[in-house]
């Protein structure tokens, strides 16, 4: 059969494919969830630690008038030590959400490119000349499934004895 470039010469089964991308793709809707979360919690943990800073502010000028006790600064600066640590750990969970959305996003992209690996298509006008596989065919990496010759111009060599060449002119 004569073929035009871009042409489907074979469909594979891509459920399988197509499954994987399907997943790759929610991974990375829920890995931008995760970024959503963690970019809320580091607000959260931020503002817990402007509270923690102004209470450990204001406790410690009361102690220093002797208005608070050494218990009440104790635990203002425990909570301030607590806020930052949450802040610490808040910043930590930014960057992996980051991380696991540019994975989730790499595998999204790669899965993409294996499923769009189903649909073969001719690559230049041509003539299919040979069939390597029939419908319900097993298709495996580099196994070939059809031949096709570009048809746009042959090449022919032929020899030609030197007492006959001066009766062949280029284009014969």
């Amino acid at each position: 059969d004569r073929v035009r470039a871009g042409q489907v010469l074979v469909v594979l089964d891509d459920r399988d494919l197509s499954a994987g991308a399907r997943q790759a793709s929610t991974a990375r809707e829920a890995a931008d969830e995760g970024a959503n979360a963690a970019a809320a919690g580091l607000e959260g943990a931020r503002a817990q630690l402007t509270l923690a800073r102004a209470s450990h502010e204001r406790i410690a000028g009361l102690r220093e008038r002797n208005s608070a006790t050494a218990q009440e600064l104790d635990q203002a600066v425990a909570a301030l030590r607590g806020a930052e640590a949450r802040l610490a750990a808040a910043e930590a969970q930014v960057r992996q959400a980051r991380a696991a959305q540019a994975s989730a996003g790499a595998a999204s992209e790669a899965a993409g490119v294996t499923a769009s690996f189903a649909v073969l298509t001719a690559p230049f006008d041509g003539l299919v000349t040979e069939k390597f596989v029939e419908p319900g065919n097993l298709a495996t990496p580099g196994q070939p499934l059809v031949r096709l010759e570009d048809a746009r111009g042959y090449r022919l060599d032929v020899r030609v004895d030197e007492s006959r060449a001066g009766h062949v002119k280029v284009g014969d």
